[in-house]
């Protein structure tokens, strides 16, 4: 498909160009149908995402798109050259196809392992700046192509084969070279790189088109009307022989189904290949819907001379431009709309397989964190324990909606959380009728409230407004704990060392207030004592109630748990 097909193409649909247009000479002809002959797999994983594509298909699509690149630009220089010179022969071309297409593959193949090496020497010297192979992984291409144009053979060839060696040194030093953060960010930013510069060339096309439109209109070098039916006669051309090449040689699409030499004959003598529940046309079919043009069709065209080497202009270069955009705006409008009818969606039992080994992984791991004794552990480690186990839940909540459909978990916690706030405020005055510290605890405890209010609030106003409120309760408490250490270093000794620097005349108004400051951080400490001591069974009653009202007021066993969970762990705060 990456070479033979693009031949046959070339061929045939510039045969039909000359056909529909005879005042084009035939070397712009092979420049058109060179133009119109490679494939996006950016635009087709974008249309076809949620369809469940016959199987490796789409390996197949994206090899072809990335190869097929160098082909059709050898074409198109070999077809443009023959423009420029007004001279063509086919064996001439074909040996020129076979040389600069050889040659610039030994070239592409010795820079991308010449730098792979540098990248390797970059990844074992640098291992922590890992930023420096992002940066050197995006300057590789830039480079390959200028230093293969400075030598006369084509950049993006070069740069295809270069990348083909990359990926294999990746595959390679995977455990070795690179870190799991460098693989990251270099494959995200690759991503980022490939997404913004394949918007730029439609956005591009989208700005050209008008002036396009507008030439043709001027110029009349064909009736505009007519112009369209030409690119809807080209693109029908481009998919039927899209659709042959496939169909005749359906065989070779199927081999990496086959696992040894007698399957693979078993299977073509019975003619019984893994379909994917579609038959050998509609396999074809679909093969030719994706063959949608983009970037490089439009970035080829672009590319095209607007005088040639003896001054004339090019022969109807506005058409060819208008032709090609056309062409390229029918294989997306036309896959957009027909795509969805012929492939089959996406197989929803393999997503909740998927979804549902997640969630059990998730649940084992819950489940290991639960069992262990974090009673010893500090402040910080607990909160950070409970923070964990909650984030850890709500991933398991997500995919456990992804099977169900439902995503109402945040709301029905926030609104059962709420419920439980309120049994506790009403109970807690009749468990404390007793203690003398109540106004303390119930301060305390709505601070407890609404800590636990921050787990259960999405809302950012609501969390920001929580947060503000939080930070005001905490530091009322944490005044009666600076009393509480104070009355602890209130020491005889340290009176004393005090009264010694007071001046004398000063020394019974100071004594006065000191004893004054004394007795209200001793009654500040004995108050945090008494709370201290009484905590855990007020903790205990406190948890009760939140369980009680679980199962009383919930219905949904995710909900309830991931509550549970929150109230089990996030006591200590």
């Amino acid at each position: 498909m990456a070479i033979f097909l693009v031949l046959v193409m070339v061929i045939v649909v510039g045969s039909i160009i000359h056909l529909l247009l005879p005042m084009i000479p035939w070397a712009a002809c092979f420049v058109l149908a060179a133009i119109l002959s490679p494939t996006d797999a950016v635009a087709v994983k974008s249309i076809t995402k949620g369809m469940r594509l016959p199987k490796g298909l789409m390996a197949i699509l994206e090899g072809e798109s990335l190869l097929n690149d160098a082909s059709v630009l050898v074409s198109f220089n070999i077809a443009l050259a023959a423009v420029l010179t007004n001279t063509f022969s086919v064996t001439n071309a074909s040996y020129k196809f076979l040389v600069v297409a050889g040659g610039v593959a030994i070239f592409g193949l010795i820079i991308g392992i010449a730098f792979s090496y540098i990248k390797f020497i970059f990844s074992t010297k640098f291992a922590d700046e890992f930023n420096i192979l992002v940066i050197f992984q995006l300057i590789t291409p830039v480079i390959a192509f200028y230093l293969a144009e400075h030598i006369g053979v084509s950049g993006i060839v070069a740069v295809v084969i270069a990348a083909l060696v990359y990926n294999y040194q990746r595959k390679l030093h995977l455990l070795t070279v690179v870190s799991s953060d460098a693989a990251v960010t270099i494959d995200s930013t690759q991503q980022i790189t490939s997404y913004v510069l394949n918007g730029f060339v439609f956005t591009f096309l989208g700005y050209l088109l008008p002036e396009i439109y507008h030439t043709i209109f001027n110029n009349r070098e064909i009736d505009i009307v007519y112009g369209f039916i030409i690119s809807l006669v080209i693109f029908l051309g481009l998919m039927i022989v899209r659709l042959t090449f496939v169909y005749f040689n359906y065989i070779s699409f199927q081999p990496h189904l086959f696992t040894t030499a007698r399957k693979t004959a078993k299977i073509i003598l019975n003619r019984k290949f893994d379909k994917g529940n579609y038959s050998r046309f509609s396999y074809s079919l679909i093969t030719s819907l994706c063959g949608i043009h983009g970037t490089v069709t439009l970035a080829t065209a672009l590319m095209i001379l607007v005088i040639t080497a003896t001054g004339d202009n090019f022969p109807l270069r506005n058409t060819i431009l208008f032709i090609a955009s056309n062409v390229v705006l029918l294989s997306i409008i036309i896959g957009t709309i027909a795509l969805p009818l012929v492939v089959k969606d996406e197989d929803e039992e393999k997503e909740y397989n998927q979804y549902s080994l997640r969630e059990k992984i998730l649940e084992g791991t819950l489940e290991e964190l639960k069992q262990r004794d974090i009673s010893k552990k500090s402040i910080e480690e607990k909160v950070a324990y409970a923070f964990e186990i909650k984030s850890l839940h709500e991933l398991k909540t997500y995919f456990r909606n992804m099977q169900t459909g439902e995503f109402k978990n945040t709301k029905g916690a926030l609104a059962l959380h709420k419920k439980i706030m309120k049994a506790q405020d009403k109970a807690l005055p009749e468990i404390l009728k007793d203690n003398p510290n109540i106004e303390q605890i119930l301060e305390i405890s709505k601070l407890m409230q609404l800590r636990k209010s921050l787990l259960f609030t999405y809302s950012i106003p609501k969390n920001l407004l929580l947060n503000l409120r939080i930070y005001i309760k905490e530091s009322n408490l944490k005044r009666r704990l600076i009393r509480h250490f104070v009355a602890e270093d209130l020491t005889p000794e340290f009176y004393e060392k005090i009264k010694e620097k007071v001046p004398n005349r000063r020394k019974e108004n100071f004594a006065s207030k000191l004893n004054e400051i004394k007795q209200r951080a001793e009654s500040s400490s004995n108050q945090i004592q008494a709370i201290i001591d009484c905590s855990p069974t007020i903790r205990d009653a406190l948890l009760k109630i939140a369980y009680d009202v679980i199962e009383e007021k919930c219905s949904n066993e995710n909900t309830a748990e991931f509550v549970k969970n929150v109230y089990r762990y996030y006591l200590f705060t």
